[in-house]
């Protein structure tokens, strides 16, 4: 098993790369929810026959941020 690699700082490298992507998560899942949350506001105004583009581009916006933060989970 390979020594554990430490920064200058004396930290474990993958205990700060774990803190990291744990911040980096708490940022995305609210950006997540303020997305969803203009989504849902978009779409009650929309039209029921008439999609905007830009409810569109948050469906997209929403599925990056959720495949960003599933990535970084699952390492």
């Amino acid at each position: 098993m390979p020594a554990e690699i430490r920064l200058p700082n004396g930290k474990l490298q993958r205990d700060e790369i774990l803190k990291a992507d744990y911040e980096q998560n708490v940022r995305d899942s609210a950006g997540l929810t303020r997305l969803a949350t203009e989504f849902q506001l978009e779409l009650e105004k929309s039209d029921r026959f008439v999609l905007s583009l830009g409810l569109l581009k948050k469906l997209d916006d929403i599925e990056k941020l959720t495949k960003r933060i599933r990535g970084r989970i699952r390492h």
